[in-house]
């Protein structure tokens, strides 16, 4: 099966999420209209906040997702960062972290589908930093944007890629933690 890439600046409802935050919102909705107002007039006029109340939680969905994704890139930076140590090219250090990420995650999660299609793309030849630079762009999490920034002029200089993975996951961990 293909690996797709994954867009980050749109999220889509599970029907299981539709149902649960349209019901929240009707309830809000009928709440407001019990508490305060006592008219059915008054609830059908309500009737576009579900929209907006819909609208805010798919933003905030989005927010969480990408919130997510970098607390999951800390774990990948460290793995990547054990398998530079243990020897491994930059490109094996990354076949190594996808199996890492594997026990750690279950199938689906967003870390583990980019490095798949990692995997999928390095078996082509694309070169890991143009991977890594891909991904900071698509998915806009800033940190994610800066490592793979750092990672490139690295990579393309012969920098030391242990040192430099390794002081990454650190303050990336330490900006979490203050976070």
């Amino acid at each position: 099966d293909e690996v797709m890439k994954r867009n980050y600046d749109t999220y889509h409802f599970s029907a299981k999420e539709w149902f649960m935050y349209l019901a929240e919102s009707l309830v809000i909705c009928g709440g407001i209209n019990y508490l305060f107002y006592k008219n059915w007039w008054v609830f059908l006029g309500m009737l576009p906040v579900p929209f907006l109340f819909l609208r805010y939680k798919r933003n905030d969905c989005k927010k969480q997702r990408k919130k997510l994704l970098n607390y999951q890139f800390k774990d990948a930076l460290s793995s990547l960062s054990v398998a530079l140590q243990a020897g491994y090219s930059v490109e094996n250090a990354g076949y190594a972290c996808t199996r890492d990420l594997e026990k750690l995650y279950k199938p689906g999660e967003d870390i583990l589908e980019e490095f798949h299609y990692m995997e999928a793309q390095l078996q082509v030849s694309v070169p890991v930093e143009d991977l890594f630079l891909d991904l900071g762009n698509r998915c806009k999490v800033e940190d994610i944007a800066n490592f793979a920034s750092v990672f490139a002029i690295a990579k393309r200089t012969g920098g030391d890629m242990v040192a430099i993975l390794q002081k990454t996951a650190r303050i990336l961990g330490d900006k979490i933690d203050v976070k």
